[in-house]
């Protein structure tokens, strides 16, 4: 019974060391914004399609005369056949 004991408390001290020492590595700021000199990417308005519901960015979507736009030709196509 102590031998098993004994080796829980070895493979719980390796598994501590491992957790402490893979912490290091990745340093301090790992789960920080990235840095200043790094300009954020610019937003995008977003547009639904009046076929489906689908949401996407309004440089993907047709649009059509009337306001209405669409995430493909083929629902631009099938709103106008309907």
């Amino acid at each position: 019974m102590t031998r098993i004991l004994f080796f829980v408390f070895i493979a719980f001290l390796a598994w501590l060391l491992v957790r402490l020492l893979g912490g290091r590595r990745r340093g301090p700021g790992a789960t920080q914004s990235p840095p200043v000199d790094v300009p954020p990417r610019p937003t995008e308005a977003m547009a639904q399609c009046a076929w489906c519901g689908v949401h996407l960015p309004t440089s993907n979507a047709i649009t059509v005369g009337d306001g209405r736009t669409y995430c493909s030709t083929a629902h631009r196509d099938a709103a106008a056949g309907s």
